[in-house]
């Protein structure tokens, strides 16, 4: 490790994980007979809370804190949790089951089953996350110590979108329109023909470009001053390579064969498809054109514009965030300080899972919990 890595800050793979999972967090709604209930899950950088009481649970080993855990615990579902804090105590193994079938459905993937460690090893490179919840006019919360394969296990078997996103409206992605490539060019003079040995597009204008992942079909218009060109499809495609068709094959059904599957325009995002090359400055530098002759090995040069171990990321000439420079595992990384682009509310998909259910569980505790008196 270089002398500059090595005075960096530390940023551990697990924190990296934990990162790229929650994002700028995520939240999950439920509608239920009793009115919305929210949860929300953040990334936290770190936590005071000890000691620690650990579970096992279907999606790998979490811990909580130990103060306040039975508070806590008796939140999670419309029955309290039974004590003690024991699931193999006999006397009170059908109080735990009860519990466990009322536990909100969005945490059952997490909790459910539900027993605690004693020596747990596979969390002691864990995590810091917050879960937050609000049910009408009550609501708390809880720090998780979990790995962010755990995390990421209990994300996929629910429903969960992200709290907020950052506005890209500012943000141009680009491709070039390339019509073709011609070989075994030796001159060039004016009023020359070229014949092109490979063609991304047909003499009536229509074609394919690839951006960042995506296949797009677009047609040409005449209409107007300026070039126009219509879309015509949007599907994924392994490679730009696969545009590269005999002119012959347009007569037929251009570009099809090459589509690995059809786009639903409809019901998926495009984000999860996009891709976009940011740059990482750690400032600018000036030099004459005298000075910049004279660069050699061993020059020394003082870049301006940035405070030492700290960059920007700049998205072509528009900078959207600064932060540090770190390490990652031996890597180069930057932790994001600031945010410069505005923010906004995605639209919300709630979940009427929980409400088809709530009246008759509603029922069952009510009768279910008298054998608790």
């Amino acid at each position: 490790m270089t002398p500059f890595l090595a005075q960096r800050k530390l940023i551990s793979t697990p924190h990296y994980l934990a990162s790229q999972y929650i994002g700028r967090g995520l939240t999950s709604r439920y509608e239920t007979a009793l009115g919305e209930l929210v949860f929300t899950l953040r990334h936290l950088e770190s936590s005071s809370h000890k000691p620690l009481t650990y579970f096992a649970t279907q999606h790998g080993t979490l811990a909580l804190p130990t103060s306040g855990l039975e508070t806590w615990l008796n939140q999670l579902s419309s029955l309290p949790y039974p004590a003690p804090l024991s699931t193999e105590d006999n006397e009170h193994a059908w109080q735990y089951e009860l519990y466990c079938q009322h536990i909100y459905p969005a945490l059952q993937p997490l909790l459910i089953p539900f027993t605690t460690l004693d020596n747990p090893s596979e969390i002691i490179e864990g995590q810091w996350f917050e879960l937050i919840w609000q049910h009408n006019n009550q609501h708390g919360s809880v720090e998780i110590f979990t790995i962010p394969a755990t995390i990421a296990s209990w994300l996929s078997s629910g429903t969960w979108q992200p709290i907020n996103e950052l506005d890209l409206a500012s943000l141009h992605c680009s491709s070039p329109l390339t019509l073709g490539c011609c070989a075994n060019v030796s001159a060039l003079e004016q009023g020359d023909i070229v014949m092109l040995s490979t063609t991304y597009f047909s003499p009536t204008g229509s074609g394919a470009i690839s951006l960042a992942g995506l296949q797009v079909d677009i047609e040409y218009l005449s209409s107007g001053t300026q070039p126009q060109y219509q879309v015509t499809q949007v599907t994924t495609s392994s490679a730009f390579e696969a545009l590269r068709t005999d002119m012959n094959a347009y007569d037929s059904d251009p570009f099809h064969s090459s589509y690995e599957s059809d786009y639903d325009q409809a019901s998926s995002s495009h984000d999860a498809h996009l891709t976009t090359s940011l740059k990482v400055v750690a400032g600018q530098i000036t030099l004459t054109l005298a000075e910049l002759r004279q660069l050699g090995p061993g020059s020394v040069l003082l870049p301006q514009g940035e405070a030492a171990g700290f960059a920007s990321l700049f998205h072509g000439s528009t900078r959207i965030a600064r932060g540090e420079i770190v390490t990652v595992e031996g890597q180069l990384g930057l932790q994001v300080t600031e945010v410069l682009l505005p923010s906004q509310t995605p639209s919300v998909n709630t979940s009427d899972e929980f409400h088809s259910d709530q009246a008759a569980l509603d029922e069952s505790a009510e009768m279910e919990s008298q054998a608790w008196d």
